[in-house]
């Protein structure tokens, strides 16, 4: 099972730390993903677009994303993406819709909350 985390669970995870290695091993062994989407990013990048305290959260947000993208959350594709991808499925045989971007796409995501 994925579970997507929006914008308000990156900041309640952001203001109340969990190690990101344990919880994503502790809910792997469960068979459960943590999973975010590039809409998500943009969410948290807006945080940028002020001054001071909001740049500082900013800051906070993608170190805390960059912690759990390193422990194995994923970036998922668009809900916009997912729609068509769920209407095929609903006319067809397959039994699973692949959430997931591909590999280059996860790359770009993790190289842009790099720190610099």
């Amino acid at each position: 099972m994925k579970v997507y985390l929006e914008t308000n669970l990156w900041n309640a995870l952001c203001d109340h730390p969990a190690d990101a290695d344990t919880l994503v091993a502790s809910l792997g062994s469960r068979g459960i993903n943590l999973v975010f989407s590039y809409h998500c990013v943009t969410e948290m990048a807006k945080t940028f677009q002020g001054f001071g305290a909001a740049a500082d959260r900013g800051r906070q947000l993608f170190s805390c994303l960059r912690r759990f993208v390193d422990a194995g959350a994923r970036c998922a594709q668009q809900n916009m993406e997912l729609i068509p991808a769920e209407l095929a499925a609903l006319t067809s045989t397959v039994s699973e819709l692949n959430l997931r971007n591909g590999r280059a796409r996860h790359k770009s995501v993790i190289s842009s909350s790099a720190p610099r």
